[in-house]
């Protein structure tokens, strides 16, 4: 995930890197009045890195990548949020 201010306020956007012919998806999710809300359309990955574009992350919210990895535990997993 990478995180920008961008004329004072915070960004952010999520990452995905595929390699070895292993396919996932990826999502950006952002909390906010304490709801996790999907705020991304889903990225599909093969061999490639691929990315959100930037979302509002500044005061009162965060924001999280969700990845599921076909050729792993065939589950979404969201890493810690920023």
């Amino acid at each position: 995930m990478n995180t920008e201010k961008q004329n004072g306020n915070w960004f952010a956007q999520g990452l995905v890197q595929s390699w070895s012919g292993q396919g996932c998806y990826m999502y950006l999710e952002r909390y906010h009045n304490g709801a996790w809300t999907m705020v991304s359309s889903e990225h599909y990955v093969v061999d490639k890195a691929d990315n959100t574009g930037w979302y509002w992350d500044d005061s009162g919210y965060k924001s999280r990548v969700c990845i599921y990895n076909e050729s792993g535990s065939q589950t979404w997993k969201c890493g810690g949020a920023v």
